[in-house]
């Protein structure tokens, strides 16, 4: 396993704003997941979460639709983020 994402896709394609990010993102972990791709705007949520957690598992930010097929397509050493 390599990539999750959460959050929400409207009709212009854009992707908004996921819920419950901190409890996500330790349960994404603990499964063996290592890269979390979320809407922009949750960093907030993510500053939030544990150093360790946060250096434990690859965190990317995205806002549209395209940027997430390109974050969950890529290998994580190909891909930089956001």
């Amino acid at each position: 396993m390599d990539s999750v994402a959460d959050g929400v896709v409207n009709g212009d394609g854009e992707v908004k704003n996921g819920k419950k990010i901190a409890m996500k993102v330790h349960a994404a972990y603990n499964v063996g997941f290592k890269r979390f791709v979320l809407p922009k705007e949750n960093e907030e949520d993510v500053q939030a979460l544990h150093e360790t957690l946060k250096s434990r598992i690859q965190i990317v930010f995205v806002e549209t639709v395209q940027e997430l097929l390109d974050a969950m397509l890529q290998k994580k050493e190909n891909y930089k983020g956001k």
